[in-house]
């Protein structure tokens, strides 16, 4: 078989699985497999397949890619027609479809078109570009430290700010009272910092945020995070811009007052930590069972602690057979059928209830307590935790 017959092969084979998935007949297990031969192909699938599995081709692409492959403009208007046909799938989530992404990429939804409305490859490979650089981060921090790389996509700006705007700034297709919702995507906390770094726009999206969308899933937790990119851009603002300043100020002595009331906030006053009162910082608590050494795995536990109003405090308790697990309040597993933990500061006598009625008893002189460069404050926390406080 030569190389162009396998090529082809390739193409028609993951065309053909994923039909049977899009249909529910199974399928959607090529792709996992083959990723890394389809992916080189995508320029060449426009001359090794006839028009109609050209499309299905580059609906599929997307659908496992999020971006469309290249082509040409001349096969731009027919591909966007089959993504036109899929979108009402794509609203109902299909193939973990994001509606900020596919608004972004083809400038229009299920819900209308915008100004941005794609129709050329030039444009395409622009917005690609964006796409792919939000690839290479794995967490927001590390989004944050690194603008320089964000200047060449600002000329975005307007069309991204649209996006945003007509997808009600949400980052899933969930519908509103669904158990969970997707609030730390990257590719749109890229596209939200791009629209802070540029002066024009960023008050419109800030008003936009904080003022409308009362309906916004994980409204706070969105907010908190949406501070921290507001923060990496201060000070880049002139002090002419007014507006922005004032509700950059104002949703920062939100968080803060937020963080103010944590059950971990509450603790660190209780102990007289010293801690600075806008201070973000954060202990962790790892013992072993007694008898053992290992402070880092099973048999353990392991006490998280932050001023962080999303993210207050987590415990998880793993004997290697059974695990206990919540956060703020909230149990996750509970294996053993241990007593419910409900709050931070009944920890201490938590642990003594489970030593009694399960013989959990942890050494926390064996542990180890992390608190940053504030170290002599881990005696303190060992004798509130051990009961001694």
């Amino acid at each position: 078989m030569s190389s162009q017959q396998e090529a082809l092969s390739i193409l028609q084979q993951f065309i053909a699985d994923e039909e049977a998935d899009l249909a529910g007949r199974g399928g959607g297990s090529f792709w996992p497999s083959n990723w890394h031969r389809i992916t080189p192909l995508e320029g060449k699938a426009e001359t090794l397949l006839d028009a109609a599995a050209h499309e299905r081709f580059c609906l599929h692409y997307l659908r496992r890619t999020h971006v469309p492959p290249a082509m040409s403009d001349a096969a731009l208007p027919r591909v966007l027609d089959t993504y036109r046909q899929w979108l009402p799938r794509a609203q109902q989530g299909d193939a973990g479809a994001k509606p900020h992404v596919l608004a972004f990429l083809l400038g229009f939804d299920a819900r209308g078109v915008l100004p941005g409305a794609l129709k050329d490859q030039k444009t395409l490979q622009a917005r690609r570009k964006l796409l792919t650089h939000l690839g290479n981060f794995s967490h927001l921090p590390g989004m944050r430290a690194k603008p320089k790389g964000f200047q060449p996509f600002l000329p975005l700006a307007g069309h991204i700010l649209q996006v945003l705007q007509h997808t009600s700034y949400r980052q899933d297709s969930a519908s509103v009272d669904a158990p969970y919702h997707a609030f730390t995507d990257l590719r749109f906390w890229g596209m939200v910092y791009i629209v802070l770094m540029t002066p024009a726009l960023r008050e419109t999206l800030l008003a936009d945020l904080m003022n409308g969308h009362p309906e916004l899933p994980r409204r706070d937790e969105v907010l908190g995070i949406l501070n921290e990119f507001v923060q990496a851009v201060l000070p880049n603002c002139a002090a002419e811009e007014t507006g922005f300043l004032a509700l950059a100020a104002k949703l920062d002595e939100h968080q803060r007052s937020r963080a103010a009331q944590t059950e971990s906030a509450a603790l660190a006053r209780q102990l007289q930590l010293p801690f600075g009162e806008n201070e973000a910082w954060n202990i962790t608590i790892n013992a072993p069972l007694r008898g053992h050494d290992r402070w880092y795995s099973p048999p353990y536990m392991q006490l998280v602690m932050q001023p962080d109003p999303d993210f207050d405090w987590r415990l998880l308790l793993d004997t290697g057979k059974q695990r206990y697990s919540v956060n703020s309040g909230d149990t996750l597993q509970n294996d053993g059928k241990l007593p419910p933990l409900a709050k931070l500061a009944d920890v201490p006598q938590w642990l003594a209830q489970v030593k009694a009625s399960h013989g959990l008893d942890f050494d926390f002189h064996q542990g180890r307590i992390a608190c940053g460069r504030k170290r002599a404050m881990a005696k303190t926390i060992r004798q509130w935790i051990d009961g001694g406080a």
